[in-house]
């Protein structure tokens, strides 16, 4: 089965469950050279490109008994772990930003959106609790998030927030009726 799906301008990357081992594979626009480009016994997920294509980010258990997140050129080779185990609680645990410059994730048993500038080896920054998915904009300034805020009777309900990719700000909260959603 297929998930995962992230279409660039030159080629289609996604998640294909084989024998219930799922691994990255690639294809152009047209659906010719299809193969597999990571092929982790321990398995592969989430292919996320920036829109310049200078890498794919993915998440795998090699090296580890918990997801983490991995590093690599387009074609799979070169692979590197770049981040501490994420979570496998959010349906779609990380995020490349377009621009390349960094990437969100959700640490392994936490609810935290963390940012972290790809190359620097900065800290993360802490943008707040996610309750589901999350999708950064277009143009890299903004996120659009699932959270959690209080109603009455003591009861939560399910939003939109958009924040501010820069500092976390609250831009934006919209209440949300659905499961998913994507810049358009």
């Amino acid at each position: 089965f297929v998930q995962d799906v992230h279409v660039s301008t030159k080629s289609i990357y996604f998640t294909n469950d084989l024998a219930s081992n799922s691994q990255v594979w690639v294809s152009d626009l047209n659906g010719e050279n299809l193969h597999a480009i990571v092929t982790d016994a321990a398995g592969a997920i989430g292919p996320d490109l920036p829109a310049n294509e200078t890498f794919l980010m993915y998440e795998s258990l090699r090296d580890s008994s918990v997801p983490r997140l991995w590093r690599a050129q387009p074609d799979g080779s070169d692979p590197h772990v770049i981040s501490k185990p994420v979570s496998v609680v959010v349906r779609r645990s990380f995020a490349v930003a377009p621009d390349g410059e960094w990437f969100l994730f959700v640490p392994f048993g936490s609810d935290r959106l963390m940012k972290v500038s790809i190359g620097s080896g900065a800290t993360a920054l802490d943008l707040g609790q996610v309750a589901g998915t999350f999708d950064i904009s277009p143009d890299s300034k903004s996120i659009a998030l699932m959270t959690w805020q209080p109603a009455r009777g003591g009861q939560t309900l399910r939003d939109v927030s958009v924040i501010s990719a820069e500092a976390g700000k609250t831009i934006l909260r919209i209440p949300l009726a659905g499961e998913d959603y994507r810049w358009t």
